[in-house]
C-alpha cells in the first residue's frame, strides 16, 4: 500500500517557495544596489523650490557639489518575514529609485538610476520559473 507523507510534501513545497522568493528579492536588491550614472547638466530640478532649497541648505546638508558616498547603494537589504521577504532601504530612497506606491521618481535621477517599479516587474515574472525549478530539485527531478 502506498502512503503519501503530506507533511513532507508541504515542507518541500514551502522550501521551494521560500528559496524562489529569496532569489527574486536578492535579484531586486542587487539591481537596485547598482550605482547610477553621473548627473547630467543642466540639472533637471523637479521645481524651482527644490533648486533653491538645495543651494540654501548646502546640498541638503551634504555639501556642494555633492560627492557620492554609496549609502543608497549599500542601504538595500532583504529581510526574512513570516511569509516571505522584505526589501528595504534605510536611506531616503524614493526620490532616487522611485516610489513603489506612486511610481514617482525625481527628474534628477530618472534614467540614471534603476527604477524600482520597473525592476520589480521584470524580476517578479521570474518567480514561477524559479519555483518550478526549485520544486524539481526538492522532489528529486532536477
Amino acid at each position: 500500500m502506498s502512503r503519501i507523507n503530506l507533511p513532507e510534501i508541504v515542507e518541500k513545497v514551502r522550501r521551494a517557495g521560500d528559496k524562489s522568493l529569496k532569489e527574486v528579492a536578492d535579484n531586486i536588491r542587487r539591481r537596485m544596489s547598482e550605482t547610477g550614472k553621473p548627473v547630467t547638466y543642466p540639472i533637471q530640478w523637479d521645481s524651482e523650490k527644490q533648486r533653491k532649497a538645495y543651494f540654501a541648505s548646502d546640498g541638503f546638508g551634504h555639501g556642494i557639489p555633492y560627492k557620492r558616498q554609496g549609502h543608497y547603494e549599500k542601504g538595500w537589504v532583504v529581510n526574512a518575514m513570516p511569509n516571505g521577504y522584505e526589501l528595504s532601504n534605510a536611506h531616503p530612497a524614493g526620490a532616487i529609485g522611485g516610489m513603489p506606491d506612486s511610481g514617482w521618481q525625481s527628474k534628477i535621477h530618472k534614467g540614471r538610476w534603476n527604477y524600482l517599479p520597473k525592476v520589480f516587474a521584470e524580476e517578479v515574472v521570474t518567480l514561477i520559473p524559479s519555483l518550478l525549478e526549485n520544486l524539481r530539485v526538492e522532489f528529486g527531478n532536477g
